[in-house]
């Protein structure tokens, strides 16, 4: 069996793929109705704001195959979650997935399986991957740079099985297949994977099942509104509470054995819909509402106004105890400088080309395309605080300007 693999930075792993695509002459049906766009504009948002590497990864194809990069991404968060116009004719009986984990003796007994539509049959794969800033993991899937389970060098494994979602309760955030991906690359034990999840917001509903090495095994059943951590062994007959939030926070460290303080899904507050408004209304609106405003996360968002809310966890309409926390992600700003900055490409062969601008908002690319030899380019920068501008031909860095 053919496993592709992908090492170094996640622009370029992007890029090797794309290339692929077009040597294979693969096409997208990238038909996305306005419902879809929006969700995944709102979702592409979030994706950046806890893991802006995929992102540069889903830049490398779009940048490759040439076609625009948030309707590409677009189309991946809408996989397994609101792609209706390629599942409706689907029947249900086969898509049913399934993934189990079981542990005896000190040896963890993991898999699953695919229950996916025909046509999906030779595009699933295996994949490996060996990021420059991640964990090495393997990977299979059928969606591409995301997937359906897979398991990491630290013995971590990760599975979903996503559960068909009314539109109305579809909210921004990650699908089940991202949330995959993330855990493996991020997370090294059930712990760490299960602090990382209770953080991230989900878009639909689904199922992920984490085991590791050691034995230990959860699965947590997602909405957007609220988790549930199921262990894999019974606890004197209780009842598992639905967490909604924890402390120590996710990707915090704290020394082994530290207690994890759960909140738990027990009240009668609903979040009110603060997407969209200012921190100062956000607040205003969650104290209105019988709760308080939480942790604040900024996010390099260029089509956003500085310290606009553009996601909550707990989601809209979840329901909290009174006086609970809802954190919130804003669109980071500044203080907006602008600069000119002029490079030439390097004689020879024309060469895939990026600008790429770091500054006190985050990295992003400025330009990315196929330029040919000795063209001087002209690049607008606007930036916020200490900023630098990298030029970037075919993966190596030309030069760097501080501004």
């Amino acid at each position: 069996m053919y496993h592709l693999r992908l090492k170094g930075e996640h622009y370029q792993m992007g890029v090797k793929r794309g290339k692929i695509f077009q040597k294979c002459n693969i096409t997208f049906p990238l038909h996305l109705d306005d419902f879809q766009m929006k969700y995944g504009r709102e979702s592409e948002r979030i994706l950046k704001g806890y893991f802006p590497e995929v992102c540069e990864e889903i830049r490398g194809i779009s940048d490759t195959i040439g076609v625009g990069y948030i309707t590409f991404a677009s189309w991946l968060l809408c996989m397994g979650c609101c792609m209706y116009n390629l599942e409706n004719n689907i029947p249900v009986e086969i898509r049913g997935c399934t993934a189990f984990a079981y542990s005896k003796d000190g040896k963890v007994i993991y898999g699953r399986n695919n229950d996916l539509p025909p046509y999906l049959k030779s595009g699933s794969k295996s994949e490996i991957y060996s990021p420059s800033n991640g964990n090495k993991f393997d990977i299979t899937t059928s969606s591409f740079i995301n997937g359906e389970e897979g398991l990491n060098e630290h013995g971590l494994a990760v599975a979903m099985t996503f559960v068909m979602t009314s539109l109305e309760k579809i909210r921004a955030g990650f699908n089940s297949c991202f949330i995959v991906r993330y855990l493996l690359e991020k997370a090294d034990s059930t712990d760490n994977a299960i602090s990382m999840l209770m953080e991230l917001p989900i878009a639909s509903n689904c199922n992920i099942l984490i085991a590791d090495k050691s034995g230990k095994m959860f699965v947590i059943e997602c909405t957007p509104f609220t988790k549930r951590i199921r262990e894999a062994e019974n606890v004197d007959g209780g009842k598992i509470g639905a967490v909604l939030s924890q402390s120590p926070k996710g990707l915090d460290k704290a020394p082994k054995g530290t207690a994890i303080d759960l909140v738990i899904n027990e009240g009668d507050k609903p979040v009110p819909n603060i997407i969209g408004k200012s921190i100062d209304e956000a607040k205003g609106m969650l104290e209105q509402a019988g709760l308080k405003l939480g942790e604040i996360k900024k996010v390099q968002d260029a089509s956003a106004k500085k310290n606009i809310v553009l996601a909550c966890n707990p989601g809209v309409g979840s329901n909290l105890n009174d006086g609970a926390a809802v954190a919130i992600t804003v669109a980071a700003g500044g203080d907006k400088k602008s600069a000119y900055v002029d490079f030439v490409v390097p004689s020879g062969k024309p060469a895939n080309v990026r600008i790429v601008l770091t500054d006190d908002n985050g990295t992003a690319t400025l330009y990315s395309g196929t330029q040919n030899g000795s063209v001087r380019l002209r690049q607008k920068v606007e930036y916020a605080g200490n900023a630098k501008v990298q030029f970037i031909c075919d993966g190596k860095l030309i030069s760097e300007r501080n501004l």
